[in-house]
């Protein structure tokens, strides 16, 4: 189980890294193609001057950025439970394993989002480029196909949200739970 949580961090990183790849691409595309006559006498503008083509790539350039800040975190929180088993003392030992529940469902529900968005967001972005973003030579069809298979190795996406599921519902069934997840004690819930 240590394994597979330690593979998902690494997942979360490269989904980030693929879409990032993927954007650098579609922008440059974006400001250097040319396409369309807004006016008799008016030179082609750039694709990137369209408003869709702007919501396109900046809407899938926050989400990077978001993924980005999700995996430093996921990182660091991984690398301080682990930290805590390698002192090799029974508290930091103990510590690691009342950590375990959280940081299996937390690289879990992210494996399982950020391989899905960037996913989704290289498509987008390669669809957004139109006949040359389906070329070979783009590289977006490449890297579309080495991120599209992370949605299943080391666990099915759909199971994978499941066990995140699992884990808020046992919390939830505990007076005693983790700080992160107290609020959701407070928050009003329907009569």
């Amino acid at each position: 189980m240590l394994h597979r949580t330690n593979t998902r961090v690494g997942f979360v990183t490269t989904a980030y890294k693929n879409l990032s790849k993927a954007l650098t691409i579609g922008v440059r595309y974006s400001c250097c193609r040319k396409q369309g006559f807004p006016a008799p006498g008016v030179p082609e503008q750039t694709i990137m001057d369209y408003g869709m083509q702007q919501h396109i790539m900046l809407t899938l350039l926050s989400c990077s950025y978001a993924l980005k800040f999700t995996s430093l975190y996921v990182v660091n929180f991984s690398s301080k439970a682990m930290a805590q088993l390698d002192a090799n003392t029974s508290e930091g030992t103990e510590s690691f394993l009342t950590q375990m529940p959280e940081l299996h469902a937390t690289t879990s529900g992210l494996k399982a989002l950020s391989t899905k968005l960037a996913c989704e967001g290289i498509e987008v972005i390669r669809k957004a480029c139109g006949g040359h973003g389906y070329g070979l030579f783009s590289g977006l069809p490449q890297l579309y196909l080495n991120t599209l298979r992370s949605q299943t190795v080391e666990g099915d996406n759909n199971v994978l949200c499941l066990q995140t599921s699992r884990f808020f519902a046992i919390i939830l069934t505990f007076e005693n739970c983790f700080l992160w997840v107290t609020f959701l004690f407070f928050v009003d819930s329907p009569s």
